[in-house]
């Protein structure tokens, strides 16, 4: 069985070291902290739809992007 230590230091000094629930109890204003962070940083990832939704439009931007860029190099070929 894999058993997981966790060391918590602050301001360079080892305070709390065990398990969650040990580092919990030693320290439970650091875990409400770290909580409160990570669901924070959850609710800020972008959904897989939204991903999806971004790489499409980059998609249709740089096609968009690379026929503008074509037609000028024709345009300029045949200006010279």
């Amino acid at each position: 069985m894999l058993r997981i230590q966790i060391i918590e230091i602050k301001e360079g000094q080892i305070c709390a070291t065990g398990s969650l629930d040990d580092v919990i109890k030693a320290d439970p204003e650091t875990y409400s902290s770290w909580s409160e962070a990570i669901k924070k940083e959850a609710e800020e990832e972008p959904d897989s739809e939204e991903v999806k939704d971004a790489e499409e439009e980059r998609k249709t931007l740089k096609r968009q992007l690379s026929k503008k860029d074509s037609f000028v190099r024709q345009m300029s070929k045949g200006m010279s």
